[in-house]
């Protein structure tokens, strides 16, 4: 794993994952065990992977995208205790999935993180480039869940890989909106209880070493406080415009998935949604 400062791996969540299975990079599918995985973990490594990549070909062959296996990502699977992760994720950087040990049964949310690489495969590395619209990616994630639970509905290979389902509706994955607005306010009194209450305690260090770690370490805890609320915010926006999008209106699931950003915003982030051309 890349060695990051604090502030670094607040500011890219993303990409600080490692690779351990990748049918790309093995033709065999082997596992190479993690020295970050234990032993009960490591055996569920081969497992995970296998059946990830199934659900990637089903996929991508429901979808018609034409993406070569070995240009599927990486499969890590992590002990979210161990790592203090709250949430499985993927990682453009270094085009791996990061599955939680305890949200690999979750079909939807597995189908989510492959919805996430399909839309950056096809909008050639637009995660890389820091140009796509967080709100849209996650739009672009939920469709992926939903796909998952149409998919599942005629595919008992499916049910039996993935026997649960987190939430096929923005409720069921985020809450209700007034859950999050609370979860907001409260976010945003905790900010301005920590610079009340360790703003004046700093400004009085005479020790300027100490003062700077002091001055981070707020820093961090601050960020930490925003990027969760940013990440509540783009989760919520894009899965709600995704939780109304017409399924069955899609031919071209490729078209689809290559739209710049701002014209998916602009098409379907609206109450009447432009299925033209699709």
């Amino acid at each position: 794993m890349e060695q990051t400062s604090l502030v670094e791996r607040q500011q890219n969540p993303r990409d600080n994952y490692t690779v351990s299975y990748s049918p790309a990079n093995n033709a065999r599918n082997q596992v190479e065990e993690s020295r970050s995985l234990d032993g009960k973990l490591a055996k569920r490594q081969g497992e995970v992977g296998t059946k990830m990549t199934n659900l990637m070909d089903k996929m991508n062959m429901v979808m018609d995208l034409g993406i070569p296996r070995e240009k599927y990502p990486g499969i890590v699977l992590e002990d979210p205790e161990e790592k203090g992760r709250d949430s499985s994720g993927y990682s453009p950087k270094k085009n791996v999935i990061t599955m939680l040990a305890n949200s690999v049964e979750y079909g939807d949310v597995c189908a989510e993180e492959v919805a996430h690489f399909f839309r950056n495969k096809l909008r050639k590395g637009i995660f890389k480039k820091s140009k796509e619209d967080e709100r849209v990616a996650e739009f672009y994630g939920f469709l992926g869940r939903r796909l998952y639970g149409r998919m599942s509905e005629t595919d008992p290979e499916l049910m039996r890989d993935f026997p649960k389902v987190q939430g096929l509706d923005v409720a069921s994955v985020m809450g209700s909106k007034k859950e999050l607005l609370g979860w907001l306010r409260k976010a945003r009194a905790k900010e301005r209880e920590i610079k009340e209450e360790y703003g004046g305690r700093i400004s009085k260090y005479s020790d300027e070493e100490i003062k700077k770690m002091a001055e981070e370490l707020v820093e961090v805890t601050l960020m930490g406080i925003e990027v969760d609320r940013a990440s509540k915010l783009w989760h919520y926006t894009g899965y709600e415009w995704a939780s109304k999008f017409d399924l069955s209106k899609v031919n071209d699931w490729r078209k689809l998935f290559s739209l710049k950003t701002s014209e998916a915003r602009k098409r379907f982030f609206r109450p009447e949604p432009d299925y033209s051309g699709l």
